[in-house]
């Protein structure tokens, strides 16, 4: 099964550490969703956790990775899943012909809260070596 990560996930590094047997294959991109951020997350320092958003016209960037039964157990636990998280099928756009079915997480419909300024620093660690546009990062810092 693949998975979409779009956040912290991102991290190809930390993917390794939650879920050793996860395999990182290319970017992709989540369209008409907009990411966004709500709730609360201690491991960043407070503030927001990433989540996508129905959102016509607007683009999530994220990578997928091939995840083994295992991975998905390991990344439930720590998404929280089904108090913080939901898995949910999306259809990302790998390219102008390949669009590839995935699960991601996606949190509850929460009134959205400013992320942490640390947290937000280390999603676009990820988007600037994957070679995203930082633009959807950039009023969070």
């Amino acid at each position: 099964m693949l998975y979409f990560a779009y956040g912290s996930n991102l991290c190809v590094e930390q993917m390794r550490r939650r879920c050793p047997g996860a395999l990182y294959l290319r970017p992709a991109r989540l369209v008409d969703h907009r990411l966004s951020f709500s709730g609360n997350t201690e491991t960043w320092g407070g503030g927001g956790c990433a989540t996508v958003a129905f959102a016509p016209g607007e683009v999530v960037f994220g990578a997928i990775f091939s995840m083994t039964d295992d991975c998905w157990d390991q990344l439930d636990h720590y998404e929280g899943v089904p108090w913080l998280y939901e898995r949910s099928v999306r259809h990302v756009v790998c390219s102008e012909r390949e669009v590839v079915r995935t699960t991601t997480y996606v949190r509850p419909a929460d009134p959205p809260t400013p992320p942490s300024e640390r947290y937000v620093r280390h999603i676009l660690s990820a988007y600037e070596r994957l070679g995203f546009d930082p633009s959807p990062l950039l009023p969070y810092l």
